[in-house]
């Protein structure tokens, strides 16, 4: 037996261990005191219902005010410039240019519309030199509408042409050149998507429906239909447009720029890209399509009014032209112009040498840059437009 079980068992004291003392537990730190940024926090993460259902009646009455009072007939009345993204936002001044020319209540007895792409934008001065020399000609007001935008194709532009149309008597100019001629209705399909003008209508449904796409279907509902326009419109620029005022709108946007052949490597990618934007096989497959296109166009004009069209070749670079136009095609298209120019009330007028165009007049293959040379062309479409509307008082 061990000397540890022989104590115990004689009942001798057994020495117990003192306890261990422990250090007394801190009291728990108070909460720091809560901040803006964190409540806001945690509402935004932890929303109560009320905070539900009232954010989903803002939204509600925003829709509801879209709907109801976002019209045509409202957008005439507004600045273009308070829906610009950006100051050269050439389809909200086109989309509503057209809807004060619509909401007019008197429509004047002679009008030209002009229509055409970002060459056209920058070939014209001042459409007043236009409506100035045919309200001369005709002793009546004549008023230019000038509805030209950034690659506006041949569909968008019978659209806008539709929208305006109740009343029209005048001339409808459209600048044209081959590469117009090769849009084909299969290569927009973008524009359904893009939905770049602010208004849809039966006449362009028709025309993408026969150039085998499938534009989207109407509500009845002017908002609801074209609410694709307005959701690229509406970021941090609206408010700031609203708050300190509408942007400038640029409309000349290659005015004194170098002209780009001193700059042989923007030069050299100008031309690549040029000549794929001229694709010939392109333009002889499509130009009797959209010949006919414009020609549908006139055709429903007519039905309500005398209307001429003015066929206008595009300003071009000299230097550029035989490169990205063969003489064979340039001859052939002429051919081709002249020949549709034989039907009655048809036009057909190339100015670049009446205007004394030279190639430093151009920044690249279309776009005027001197402001002299913009005078010289504007003058020169002036003229000719003149002697149409002579043409349309002598005859009955």
């Amino acid at each position: 037996m061990t000397q540890e079980k022989k104590t115990i068992e004689s009942g001798a004291a057994v020495p117990v261990a003192a306890p261990v003392k422990r250090p007394a537990k801190a009291a728990p730190k108070p909460p720091p005191p809560p901040t803006f940024f964190g409540t806001f926090l945690q509402g935004l993460t932890r929303p109560s219902l009320p905070a539900v259902i009232g954010t989903l009646c803002v939204a509600l009455a925003w829709l509801a005010a879209c709907v109801l009072f976002l019209t045509p007939a409202n957008l005439a009345r507004i600045d273009a410039r308070y829906l610009m993204t950006v100051e050269d936002d050439d389809y909200t001044e086109v989309s509503l240019r057209a809807f004060r020319i619509a909401a007019q209540p008197v429509k004047p007895a002679f009008a030209i519309a002009l229509f055409g792409t970002s060459g056209t934008r920058e070939a014209i001065s001042d459409e007043k030199v236009i409506e100035e020399a045919v309200s001369a000609e005709l002793g009546t007001q004549a008023p230019c509408y000038f509805l030209a935008a950034k690659a506006l194709s041949p569909y968008e532009m019978v659209g806008v042409m539709d929208h305006i149309s109740e009343g029209f008597e005048g001339i409808v100019v459209m600048h044209i050149g081959p590469n117009f001629l090769s849009d084909s209705g299969e290569g927009r399909r973008h524009l359904i998507d893009l939905h770049r003008l602010a208004f849809q209508n039966e006449v362009y449904d028709e025309e993408l429906r026969a150039a085998g796409l499938n534009p989207p279907s109407h509500t009845g509902n002017y908002f609801l239909d074209n609410w694709r326009f307005f959701s690229v419109r509406t970021n941090d620029q609206l408010l700031h447009h609203l708050i300190a005022g509408p942007p400038v709108f640029k409309r000349h946007r290659y005015v004194d720029k170098p002209p780009l052949r001193e700059n042989q490597r923007g030069w050299d990618d100008m031309v690549a890209t040029a000549i794929k934007w001229m694709d010939e096989q392109a333009y002889r497959a499509n130009r009797q399509t959209n010949r006919e296109l414009l020609d549908r166009m006139i055709a429903r004009l007519r039905r309500n009014g005398r209307v001429e069209l003015v066929l206008v070749e595009v300003p071009r670079n000299p230097v550029l032209s035989n490169i990205l136009i063969p003489p064979a095609l340039a001859s052939d298209h002429r051919a081709f112009m002249q020949q549709w120019a034989q039907q009655p009330g048809v036009h057909y007028f190339e100015l670049d040498q009446e205007a004394a165009l030279t190639a430093d007049d151009l920044e690249d293959y279309i776009h005027l840059r001197s402001p002299a040379a913009q005078e010289r062309y504007t003058k020169a479409l002036a003229q000719k437009l003149r002697q149409v509307a002579a043409q349309w008082k002598e005859e009955p």
